[in-house]
């Protein structure tokens, strides 16, 4: 415990000592032990009279009076100092009571709450607040046309007379002439109205301790806090600033720590006649000014609504309005008529007037003996009787792949499609001839929805499968295949249908970036659109070529594919 704390805490001990002796001081009259032990309550007479105790008379913290004809004692420190003062002193030497924080300036002690102006100019003032002086130049308000100079030592001028609405007012007393800035203060002096803008002062305390009672300019501390007086520092808030160190608490107070007193110089804002709803402060500013009036200007009533003055709104997909001058004008959109590029269509988007080329679906089909057609539209033909990857997504997020299996039919040298596979997700589809459809190895009835991923029904003899993913497979069930997808899978897709890069010449590369050469030669390459026949290479070549893109279709195209 510090020293002072321990004094503070001896003089509590000795009050309540003192008042228990004074009410009982040898009172007991019964034997003990075969002594006597006799006493009597002292008394007083005069109300209000300090009563010197001799064995506490020294103590200079605690005082002793007459009270309802008995004595009293208490600490002499009244609870009235510690009202309106935020900083409390510990451990003074002058005084057994904690002493609110006082400013020092030019080596003159001012108590907190002093005011007091420049002799030499008397237009600026200072006031101490706990430890803070807030230096500031008065704000004269002159309320009429005719003012008298103002006289000597006084800072504002003044209005003749001390009639205000028909009441007269007596030398000193306060007149209240505008309601909108309460910081406005006029008064009667020697018989003229003299009138300044109040000067807040800065307050040591954090601003949530700050409070400002109905009808006052400035706000005051609530509560209080007991420092020390610490090596030359201050203390603003919860600030510590060094001595001789400046800081800026907002765009119009400047503060300078001087040897534990904080001095600050702030700007008095000019009186502002508007009420505090139509004031507005700018940015970098440092008063509130009135806002200007806004210019009223023609509004346009279209069905019950009004739109302000160059407000435009959409009247219909293609037409466009806008107010001006209290006048509708609309204007109409025109399109321009275009041809888009191949693969490409126009089409309207949502909320567009015009229609614009987007590029179309790619579509990729099997038919015949078979026959393929890449999304790219490379055409070539391949019997091969087995599993096969017809098309998969390989480098996107979105997981689907697509599976044939071919089988021979009437003959060893062409096959058709037996059945195809779709892998979208957990699900496993799997569509065989005769409209027989299972999902996850369970038969299903068509149509089957499964709501969020995919849809299966029969349009006449085909069955089509459609995806969340924008993709379509439709199968006559024989050998008629044909798969959609939109653009966004293009430059991911691996298989028979092709890489999809808008390139004919390398639809034939495997998923691991390999080419299948044989179908690259010279004897069966081919222009977009031209058909590869496999079935004009001599026999030693089919069946070379033959073998090639069953091992390579077969085993790598595939490998991965689990259906």
């Amino acid at each position: 415990m510090k020293p002072n704390d321990q004094r503070l805490t001896m003089v509590r001990f000795v009050v309540q000592t003192v008042i228990i002796m004074i009410i009982l001081v040898m009172t007991l009259n019964s034997p003990v032990s075969g002594s006597i032990i006799e006493g009597r309550l002292i008394t007083c007479k005069i109300e209000g009279e300090e009563i010197r105790i001799p064995f506490i008379a020294k103590e200079q913290c605690i005082s002793c009076r007459c009270q309802n004809k008995r004595i009293v004692c208490n600490e002499k420190c009244p609870s009235e100092q510690r009202k309106d003062c935020y900083f409390l002193l510990y451990g003074q030497k002058q005084s057994c009571c904690d002493i609110c924080k006082g400013c020092s300036v030019n080596g003159t002690i001012y108590e907190s709450g002093f005011t007091w102006a420049d002799p030499n100019d008397p237009c600026r003032t200072f006031s101490c607040e706990s430890g803070v002086v807030t230096e500031a130049r008065v704000h004269c308000h002159v309320p009429c046309r005719n003012y008298l100079s103002p006289a000597s030592g006084e800072c504002c001028p003044s209005c003749k007379g001390c009639t205000v609405g028909g009441r007269s007012y007596s030398d000193n007393q306060e007149i209240e002439v505008t309601q909108a800035d309460p910081c406005v203060q006029c008064s009667c002096k020697k018989g003229n109205i003299v009138c300044i803008k109040k000067a807040c002062p800065v307050l040591p305390c954090p601003e949530s301790k700050y409070t400002t009672k109905p009808g006052e300019c400035c706000p005051t501390c609530r509560g209080n806090r007991k420092i020390y007086d610490f090596n030359g520092r201050c203390l603003v808030g919860m600030t510590s600033i060094r001595n001789k160190q400046k800081i800026a608490l907002d765009y119009c107070t400047h503060c300078t720590c001087d040897n534990a007193t904080t001095i600050c110089q702030r700007t008095v804002c000019p009186p502002v006649h508007c009420p505090p709803e139509f004031q507005e402060l700018l940015p970098d500013q440092c008063c509130y000014r009135c806002r200007e009036p806004e210019e009223s200007k023609a509004v346009c009533m279209v069905n019950g609504r009004v739109y302000q003055d160059k407000e435009t709104w959409k009247k219909d997909r293609c037409t466009s309005c806008s107010c001006r001058d209290g006048q509708i004008v609309c204007e109409v959109v025109e399109c321009s008529h275009q041809s888009c590029p191949k693969r490409h269509k126009l089409k309207i988007l949502p909320g567009e007037c015009c229609p614009t080329c987007v590029e179309d679906d790619a579509v990729c089909s099997v038919f015949g003996d078979p026959h393929y057609r890449t999304f790219d539209g490379r055409i070539f033909n391949f019997q091969g009787s087995c599993k096969y990857l017809l098309a998969k997504d390989c480098n996107g997020n979105k997981s689907f792949a697509i599976q044939v299996i071919n089988d021979p039919r009437h003959s060893k040298t062409f096959s058709w499609t037996k059945v195809v596979k779709i892998k979208l997700g957990q699900n496993k589809i799997r569509m065989a001839r005769f409209m027989k459809v299972k999902i996850n190895k369970k038969k299903v009835n068509l149509p089957y929805v499964k709501l969020g991923s995919f849809s299966i029904i029969q349009e006449g003899y085909s069955m089509v499968t459609r995806t969340n993913l924008g993709m379509k497979i439709m199968w006559d069930g024989g050998s008629f295949v044909e798969v959609s997808i939109p653009p966004e899978f293009k430059n991911h897709m691996c298989g028979l249908c092709g890489n999809y890069n808008d390139d004919p010449q390398d639809d034939f590369i495997t998923r691991k970036g390999k080419s299948c050469q044989m179908l690259t030669s010279s004897v069966i390459s081919g222009k977009e659109g031209e058909e590869v026949d496999v079935s004009r290479l001599s026999q030693q070549k089919q069946g070379d070529h033959h073998a090639n893109i069953v091992r390579i279709l077969k085993s790598e195209e595939s490998e991965n594919v689990t259906f």
